[in-house]
C-alpha cells in the first residue's frame, strides 16, 4: 500500500473518531461506535464499506495509544505471498505433493514436510501451509468426482473400515449398527447392534474382530465412537496405525456403505422387527446375515469375501488372547499421595510406600466393576494390583 493512501486512511479515520476526541459527542462512546457502525461509509477510494462497533473501538485505542500514528495501516509485507515460516525448499514441496496428490489436503502436506524432513517440529505451523496454499490457489475447490470402483487394498488386513449406523427400533428403543469390513476383500469382521453408540461399545466390536481374524496394518473410521483417545492408543498397543483421513479418498466409505445398503434392503426393511423380544435375537439374526455374506460371490471382487481373506493368511498378525485383553485396558495418570494412595473413580486405592510423590499410570477394564486396577510406572514396568481400601462407611 503506497504512503499516500496509508495516511489518507488514517486521516479519514481521525475525521470519524474526532467527535468523540474532542469531546463533542456528548453521549458514551459505545453510543458513538453503534452510530458509525448504523450505516455504510465511503472510503478515500470512493468504495463503501461497513464496519463493526468494536472497529472503532480499536481504532480509539490505537489512536490513545500512539497518536495519529495508530492510525495508519500496516505496511504491505515485501514478501506477501511467501510464508515466512515455511523455507523456498518448503514452499517447493508444497507444490510438489498438490501436484502429485490432486485431492491431497493441507493437513497431509503439512504431515510429509515433517515427515521427510524439510521442516522442523515447531519451525512452522500447518496454518503457513494453508495460508500459502490459499493465496497461490493450490487449494483446489469442488475437485472432479473420483472414479473409486478399481481401488482396493492389495492384502487382507492391510486396512479395516469401521462405521457406525442407526439400526432398527426394539420395542421403543432406537439401535444402532457398528460394523467393520476389510477393505480388500470385502469380509465383514465386525458386526453387532447396540442401544448406545458409545467408545465401549465400539471398542468391543474392535476387539471381537481382533480376537477373531487378527490385527489390521491400518484402522480409519469417521464415526466418532470410533475416535477417541483411548481407541487410538490401544491400536497403537496392538500395533495398527489409525489413519485420520482415508489413504485414499477423505470422502467417502463406500464399501461399509454398501455392505449397509445390501443389509438394509434385503433384511432390515422387509424384516418385521416387532417379532425381536430382545437386542440379543437381533443380533443372532445378524450373525447370520452375516455369514451369508461373508460367504457369498461378491459382485465387484468377483470372489466370496471369506475366501478371498483366507488367501492371505499367512500374513495375518494375530495376537494371544492375554495380549489383546491388555492392549484394551483404558488408562489414566494419577499421583500418589504422601500416604500412599491415588484416588481412581472416587475411590482411594493403596499402592507401594515408594511410589510416594510419584505419577503412576492407572489401567483398568472400562467395564467392569472397578474394585481392583493395575498400576504402572510412567515408563510401563508393572507395579502392582492395587485393591481399594475399603472404609467403614462401605460395610454400612
Amino acid at each position: 500500500m503506497e504512503e499516500k493512501t496509508r495516511e489518507e486512511l488514517a486521516q479519514f479515520k481521525y475525521k470519524l473518531l474526532e467527535p468523540i476526541l474532542t469531546g463533542e459527542f456528548k453521549g458514551s462512546n459505545e453510543e458513538y461506535y453503534r452510530m458509525l457502525a448504523s450505516k455504510p461509509l465511503t472510503m478515500p477510494d470512493g468504495k463503501t464499506a461497513s464496519y463493526k462497533p468494536m472497529t472503532f473501538k480499536s481504532w480509539h485505542m490505537n489512536y490513545r495509544k500512539d497518536g495519529l500514528a495508530g492510525l495508519y495501516p500496516p505496511k504491505s509485507r515485501s514478501d506477501l505471498g511467501s510464508p515466512r515460516a515455511l523455507n523456498d525448499k518448503a514452499l517447493e514441496a508444497v507444490v510438489r505433493f498438490k501436484h502429485d496428490f490432486p485431492y491431497i489436503n493441507s493437513t497431509d502436506i503439512y504431515k510429509r514436510l515433517l515427515a521427510e524432513g524439510i521442516i522442523a517440529p515447531g519451525e512452522a505451523g500447518i496454518l503457513a501451509v494453508m495460508r500459502f496454499m490459499c493465496i497461490h490457489g493450490i487449494k483446489k475447490r469442488g475437485a472432479d468426482p473420483v472414479d473409486r470402483r478399481t481401488f482396493e487394498m492389495a492384502r487382507g488386513n492391510e486396512l479395516w473400515e469401521a462405521h457406525v449406523s442407526e439400526g432398527p427400533v426394539i420395542g421403543i428403543d432406537k439401535t444402532f449398527l457398528v460394523s467393520i469390513m476389510d477393505d480388500y476383500s470385502r469380509l465383514v469382521v465386525g458386526a453387532k447392534f447396540y442401544f448406545d453408540d458409545t467408545e465401549l461399545n465400539a471398542q468391543e466390536t474392535l476387539k471381537s474382530a481382533v480376537l477373531k481374524y487378527g490385527v489390521p496394518q491400518m484402522f480409519h473410521s469417521k464415526a466418532e465412537s470410533f475416535n477417541d483417545r483411548q481407541l487410538k492408543r490401544i491400536c497403537a498397543t496392538l500395533g495398527a496405525t489409525v489413519a485420520d483421513s482415508k489413504p485414499y479418498d477423505a470422502e467417502e466409505e463406500g464399501k461399509l456403505d454398501r455392505f449397509y445398503r445390501i443389509f438394509n434392503d434385503r433384511w432390515l426393511k422387509p424384516e418385521d422387527f416387532q417379532g425381536y423380544a430382545d437386542i440379543e435375537s437381533l443380533n443372532h439374526a445378524l450373525e447370520s446375515h452375516a455369514e451369508i455374506y461373508n460367504n457369498r460371490e461378491h459382485s465387484e471382487t468377483k470372489a466370496v469375501p471369506r475366501t478371498r481373506w483366507l488367501e492371505n493368511l499367512d500374513a495375518v498378525a494375530f495376537s494371544d488372547p492375554k495380549s489383546v485383553d491388555e492392549a484394551f485396558l483404558h488408562r489414566a495418570t494419577r499421583k500418589v499421595s504422601n500416604v500412599a494412595t491415588i484416588i481412581f473413580d472416587a475411590m482411594p486405592f493403596e499402592v507401594p510406600f515408594s511410589l510416594r510423590g510419584k505419577k503412576v499410570e492407572v489401567r483398568y477394564k472400562p467395564e467392569a466393576d472397578r474394585r481392583e486396577i493395575l498400576v504402572y510406572s510412567e515408563e510401563g514396568e508393572f507395579l502392582c494390583a492395587a485393591p481399594n481400601i475399603f472404609r467403614e462407611s462401605d460395610y454400612a
